[in-house]
């Protein structure tokens, strides 16, 4: 998993944005509302935020104290309650049975081909007939996939390892489809999306695969 983002939220920013993700606003009415929501790989929370503020139950987890810190500091200021805990899909044990949505934006680019697998089978274990899967992630098509592939260690199918465990997955265009069984697809979408920056990064566009599909 990449080193940076710790770098990044170090600085105070709102490196992806103070907005939810316009997906999860598109499809808010379809999510279950009787049990909570499960945000892997929270960032600064705003998508759990945005939860929150409609009124459902949101368990939020990352990987880097500094996200789960601001993504509780967030939550205090803006008069909601998250539960937000340090964890990664492969040591979270979640108190809720299961969720009504679960949220995995921006995850899989970050991710090795098995954790993807064990995403994949955790969602389904974390989910129940109803419930609503959020995805997205990078695709071949990707301006920087030559890039990883150069200067990279393949260490999986489209996958590589840069920069002292910096990795970057791309799913092949399609792919996100057959990620899931046992779902109906409500939403699928593979393009560019639009420019924006990180920080004081470069500013940059990425390809994305993007699906919302609901538990069977």
């Amino acid at each position: 998993m990449s080193k940076d983002f710790s770098t990044l939220y170090h600085s105070g920013k709102a490196i992806f944005g103070e907005d939810p993700e316009p997906l999860l606003v598109n499809f808010l009415s379809q999510i279950p509302t009787t049990i909570p929501a499960l945000d892997l790989g929270c960032g600064q929370g705003r998508n759990s935020l945005y939860l929150a503020g409609k009124g459902l139950s949101v368990t939020a987890i990352d990987p880097y104290q500094i996200a789960v810190d601001q993504t509780l500091a967030n939550a205090k200021q803006a008069g909601v309650a998250i539960s937000a805990s340090v964890a990664s899909i492969q040591d979270f044990i979640p108190s809720a049975t299961v969720f009504g949505a679960i949220l995995a934006f921006g995850l899989i680019p970050i991710l090795t081909r098995d954790d993807i697998r064990l995403l994949t089978e955790k969602v389904m274990e974390w989910t129940q007939p109803g419930s609503l899967i959020f995805v997205t992630a990078f695709t071949s098509d990707d301006s920087s996939f030559v890039r990883y592939g150069e200067q990279g260690k393949q260490i999986g199918d489209l996958s590589f390892e840069i920069d002292d465990r910096k990795i970057r997955t791309f799913l092949a265009p399609g792919e996100i489809l057959r990620l899931f069984d046992r779902v109906d697809i409500i939403h699928h979408w593979e393009g560019l999306g639009p420019w924006h920056q990180h920080g004081d990064a470069t500013p940059e566009r990425h390809a994305w695969a993007q699906l919302v599909a609901k538990r069977r």
